[in-house]
């Protein structure tokens, strides 16, 4: 926080900030049909957030004879972000691979498709003549590896409409899908541990925590969402700490960081010194495949 201010933790209960006002639903990208990914090809849906509201979603399968074919649904989410309807429609005549430019045209309105989302990487789906099926954020990359780093962090947090900020260091650590690591700044030093798990092309991570602030209470429960160490080595990711893992009404800390690997601490007053992180160090390792 501002200097002299009180430890991060010590303010949980006076601000109300929803954890669902905070987020930005559904992340685009590639999703699919939770019980229908086993690693084949199959049927995908496409998300596509354009603006405030405006979603244009892109269906990729096929029909009864075994061919493949798309499909499109174009229009605005609703303004709780969480509900979506619009007219999947086929297209035909469009241009093929490798032949002349033509213009398609509408072939058939096949029905309503209908979205939920629970959360900006899951939710449920209705396709036109098919149950409503759990579908998520297809995880393609496995970028846990980006975890395991330090990192000088900015931590943004709002207390009735009152932005406060603190700067400090963080060291994460990842094993499989377990995460340990710790935030310091002028004022308190916390470290936390709990599991590891991937949403869409980010990370969740739940457990405990504790804090050297005396006003906080020894053991406290935390949740991080959204996290995510982009190619560049910069780290974002919505961190809640609660008294109870309700998390209901609860203070929500933005966290803004840069990777630095090149010493084992990083200098709270001379952030990166060390040096940024290198651009292979943080790239998908395609010897995994």
């Amino acid at each position: 926080m501002k200097k002299g201010a009180p430890g991060f933790l010590a303010a949980i209960c006076i601000s109300t900030v929803s954890t669902a006002a905070l987020a930005d639903l559904p992340q685009p990208g590639l999703w699919a049909i939770s019980a229908e990914v086993n690693g084949k090809p199959g049927r995908g849906i496409q998300i596509d957030r354009q603006g405030s509201n405006l979603l244009v979603v892109s269906y990729y399968g096929y029909r009864s004879d075994g061919s493949a074919t798309f499909a499109q649904a174009v229009g605005k989410v609703a303004d709780d972000d969480k509900t979506f309807s619009a007219d999947l429609k086929e297209y035909k005549n469009g241009p093929a691979i490798g032949g002349t430019v033509t213009s398609g045209e509408l072939a058939t309105l096949i029905g309503t498709l209908q979205m939920e989302f629970d959360t900006a990487t899951s939710g449920s789906i209705s396709l036109p003549g098919e149950k409503k099926q759990a579908f998520s954020r297809f995880t393609f990359e496995d970028l846990r590896h980006r975890l395991n780093a330090n990192f000088y962090v900015t931590r943004v947090a709002l207390h009735d409409t009152v932005f406060t900020t603190a700067q400090g260091t963080s060291t994460f650590k990842q094993s499989g899908d377990q995460l340990e690591f710790t935030l310091n700044d002028q004022h308190e030093k916390c470290s936390f541990k709990g599991d590891l798990t991937p949403h869409g092309d980010g990370f969740t991570s739940m457990g405990r925590n504790t804090c050297s602030d005396s006003l906080a209470p020894e053991d406290m429960f935390y949740k991080l969402e959204d996290l995510k160490v982009d190619n560049l080595g910069f780290l974002t990711g919505t961190l809640y700490i609660s008294l109870t893992q309700s998390f209901t009404g609860v203070r929500a800390d933005k966290l803004f960081g840069t990777c630095d690997r090149g010493r084992d601490d990083v200098n709270i007053s001379m952030p990166g010194e060390g040096g940024r992180c290198t651009k292979s160090s943080l790239e998908f390792p395609l010897s995994d495949f």
